[in-house]
């Protein structure tokens, strides 16, 4: 003689009023929650589109690394600007980089403005190669900055040293080009032994 009593029906008085309570729950919920979930999902859409399109665009690039004045000789005939990659001063550089630093500005300004004369003039002699200069306008030229001075220390006679100098031929470029100086030290300072263009 036990009873047998479904839960439900003592609980809350019974299925049909439990049922009924249910669906109002559901039935709420639903019509409430939805309509909120929309409204948050569009807010949260739209909030971060304007939010980006007012905030400030900073350059990653131009944290890591520090501008220098435009060269006197570059200033009139490029339009560019002359930077380092290193994040110290000239003064921190060895002494072999700043020679270094000084023959690229030169002698990336010469190649740029297809001036053959002052290019030899950094160059080994005999030199193996073709002499070739910049195909495109020197005052469409810009981002200049020379790579790889920061890891070149004290060197002995004999001693090669690799730098880029990376720019942009033209504005509406989207990558940048290297000019790529590899050079020797010799008795009378550093001479470029080779050096070419990578697109």
């Amino acid at each position: 003689m036990f009873l047998i009593c479904k839960p439900v029906n003592t609980i809350y008085g019974g299925a049909k009023i439990m049922e009924n309570h249910f669906k109002n729950i559901l039935t709420r919920n639903k019509k409430k929650n939805g309509f909120t979930l929309f409204l948050i999902t569009i807010l949260l859409t739209l909030l971060p589109g304007t939010l980006i399109a007012c905030s400030s665009n900073t350059n990653e690039k131009g944290k890591t690394e520090p501008n220098s004045s435009i060269l006197p000789a570059q200033a009139d005939n490029q339009g560019g600007t002359q930077t380092t990659d290193v994040n110290k001063p000239d003064e921190a550089l060895s002494a072999d980089a700043q020679e270094i630093k000084s023959i690229a500005e030169k002698f990336s300004f010469a190649f740029f403005n297809g001036d053959t004369d002052l290019m030899k003039s950094y160059l080994t002699k005999p030199f193996e190669w073709d002499i070739e200069v910049f195909d495109g306008s020197a005052k469409e030229v810009t981002g200049i900055t020379i790579k790889g001075l920061a890891d070149i220390q004290e060197k002995n006679i004999g001693d090669t040293s690799v730098v880029s100098v990376e720019y942009r031929g033209a504005p509406q470029d989207d990558s940048f080009q290297y000019l790529t100086i590899e050079l020797i030290k010799q008795p009378d300072g550093w001479k470029i032994r080779f050096y070419g263009v990578e697109r």
